[in-house]
């Protein structure tokens, strides 16, 4: 018997034990544990993987009269099911490497944050926390370089008009401090009345030159308030593949005209109403300044940009008249 071993896969160890004879009947696999070597004869071809010494994985053939074809056939049964076993525990042992010190610390200072904001915002629906924290927890804890930035879009009814702002000016803060970083923003209603270039200008300084300082996330309060045409230069922002910045996170916030949004809503529901009502204000041919710039084939590219996630924020009674609510 001669063994031989093939070479090292991550922690495991692929070995050959060869006989003289190399004809097969059948495979068979089963865990080796102590004193059962003795399998390890000379009728018996046997290949074995291990990562523990005292519990190697072993795959052999017993030799029979066959022809060399079927031999060479068996041979490859021998190696592909090495390969497949190979493969399953290599992508087991990286699949539950666990995540450095590093950015464990920043998963948990987010949580925590976010944590806080859930109990000082009461009456939000689960689902916001619930969608935001995955989101954006997956964002922190990748160890992969980011494809494409993060988008958000919360929306609001008249009634909440401030539980928006100060709601998506806390998780952009969040999540920034998070990663010891500083938050831009935007204020949309601010820039409604201003020349639609001169606002995509604005906004394009702000956003290159925060994000080169360093800054992760920025949140554009009333989107819809923005000049119609000025919105266009959101697409060097929220492309899908070629976004200026991959390792962003941009929250945008849209008031809606209706008073009120029934709870009942479905998320897909909300979804479509701020597509509606962006339709409206960017399209509207009422308002030449907009339906010169804007046109359904852009805001629909647009709109399949920024609407990654798109989520309802409810009304707060207890928001004070100045500021918004302070987290312990």
């Amino acid at each position: 018997m001669c063994l031989s071993c093939l070479g090292a896969f991550e922690k495991f160890t692929l070995c050959l034990a060869l006989p003289c004879s190399f004809s097969f009947k059948e495979v068979k696999s089963f865990f080796l544990t102590p004193g059962c070597l003795h399998y390890l004869h000379d009728e018996s071809i046997c290949l074995f993987l291990t990562s523990n010494p005292s519990a190697p994985i072993l795959f052999c053939a017993d030799p029979v009269g066959q022809s060399s074809s079927g031999w060479f056939r068996m041979w490859i049964l021998v190696l592909a099911v090495a390969c497949v076993t190979v493969v399953w525990h290599v992508w087991k042992s990286q699949s539950s490497k666990t995540l450095p010190r590093e950015e464990i610390k920043v998963v948990q200072a987010f949580e925590t944050q976010m944590k806080k904001l859930r109990n000082v915002y009461p009456n939000q629906d689960p689902r916001l926390w619930e969608r935001i924290q995955m989101f954006l927890v997956k964002r922190l804890n990748t160890t992969h370089p980011h494809s494409q930035p993060a988008i958000l879009l919360l929306t609001a009814a008249q009634e909440a008009e401030k539980s928006l702002k100060c709601l998506s000016n806390q998780i952009a803060e969040a999540y920034s401090s998070s990663l010891s970083a500083a938050t831009i923003e935007i204020d949309g209603a601010g820039k409604a009345t201003l020349d639609s270039d001169v606002v995509k200008l604005e906004v394009d300084n702000k956003l290159s030159s925060g994000f080169k300082e360093g800054k992760k996330a920025a949140v554009v309060h009333r989107f819809e308030s923005l000049p119609a045409g000025s919105t266009l230069i959101f697409y060097k922002y929220c492309d899908h593949e070629n976004a200026a910045f991959k390792d962003v996170t941009l929250l945008l916030t849209v008031l809606l005209d209706e008073k009120s949004l029934g709870k009942n809503l479905r998320l897909l529901d909300v979804e479509e109403k701020v597509r509606d009502f962006l339709w409206d204000k960017f399209t509207n041919s009422d308002t030449p300044s907009s339906y010169n710039h804007m046109d359904t084939d852009k805001l629909s590219g647009l709109w399949s940009r920024i609407s990654h996630l798109v989520l309802p924020v409810w009304p707060e009674n207890a928001l004070p008249k100045e500021g918004c609510l302070q987290m312990d």
